[in-house]
């Protein structure tokens, strides 16, 4: 469950109401999102992998990007007809750029931009070099604002509006 805001025809006001997401719930609900083409970056492992996947799995074709070359031939990914893997690094508006342009051409549309891709150092933080801190920021910061801006521009061109998911910790 997640807190949308919305307007309130009878008072006139923004209210948050309750609002079934397009993730799954228990109790049996479908979700059908055939059609649909997703973008998730940090997609080679652990949770961008977990949602690639399920996107995948609730029939939408997924754009799975990570800046891990061997995305590309991830077996994972080439045995699932609906996954498609790309070379991305966020921190390089152009790649994201490419990234977003690769599937409005080969799957005709983006209609969901899943943000994220991270990194994290497992140094203290008194030892964390400036170099350390730069490329975490590139990432981290950097990264989602080119994601966010290229999708949102792929949605508005479109016409009918999009998804975008901003993931942090």
């Amino acid at each position: 469950m997640l807190l949308r805001r919305v307007h309130s025809a009878a008072s006139g006001a923004l209210q948050r109401r309750a609002c079934l997401t397009t993730m799954p719930v228990s109790g049996g609900m479908t979700v059908d999102l055939s059609g649909r083409v997703a973008c998730v970056t940090g997609a080679k492992q652990g949770f961008g992998r977990a949602t690639a996947d399920r996107l995948a799995e609730f029939g939408a074709e997924v754009i799975c990007a990570d800046i891990d070359p061997s995305i590309v031939s991830d077996e994972r990914i080439s045995d699932n007809p609906r996954q498609h893997g790309v070379v991305c690094d966020v921190a390089d508006v152009g790649s994201v750029q490419a990234m977003c342009d690769e599937a409005v051409s080969s799957l005709g549309r983006l209609d969901i931009m899943v943000c994220n891709a991270g990194v994290l150092w497992s140094t203290r933080i008194l030892d964390i070099t400036p170099q350390e801190w730069r490329a975490t920021m590139d990432v981290n910061l950097d990264g989602v604002f080119f994601c966010v801006q290229a999708a949102a521009k792929a949605m508005v061109a479109q016409g009918e509006g999009g998804r975008i998911i901003t993931i942090s910790s």
